[in-house]
């Protein structure tokens, strides 16, 4: 993971820290094994689990995380980045953010193509799974 990397996730844990995702049992777990179909497994930067689905872990259906965020670097394969958010929201999840450091841009995806791009003062939303997990761009690569 690049020093570029850990600092994002970290500020984006510290604004998570204070949601009632979290609250709740939330957790946004970083490079987690989600297997997303029988022969196609991922791992996202960034995976959020609920409470509940941490709760029901221990029974053997797959846990697909509601909201995934992808640190995107300037060597990521632009094919292979479109096939995994395929595979996301194929399996089930319903946002996912593409973080962009090097051009300090998000594209906030609620479906294959509904996308939101971010930068700025932009606020970068986990709605509608919360209204409570959000950040301006310019906070996030502060």
């Amino acid at each position: 993971m690049k020093k570029k990397h850990l600092r994002i996730i970290s500020v984006l844990n510290h604004h998570f820290d204070k949601t009632i995702l979290k609250e709740t049992g939330g957790l946004l777990v970083c490079e987690q094994d989600v297997i997303l179909s029988r022969i196609q497994l991922r791992r996202p930067d960034l995976a959020y689990f609920s409470g509940q689905q941490i709760a029901d872990s221990g029974n053997e259906n797959e846990l697909i995380p509601e909201f995934v965020i992808e640190i995107i670097s300037p060597t990521d394969d632009v094919i292979k980045v479109e096939e995994k958010l395929i595979e996301y929201f194929k399996a089930g999840v319903n946002i996912v953010w593409h973080v962009f450091p090097e051009i300090q841009t998000v594209y906030v995806y609620t479906g294959r193509k509904t996308v939101k791009i971010c930068t700025d003062n932009d606020i970068c939303s986990a709605s509608p799974l919360t209204d409570d997990f959000e950040i301006s761009v310019n906070e996030l690569f502060a």
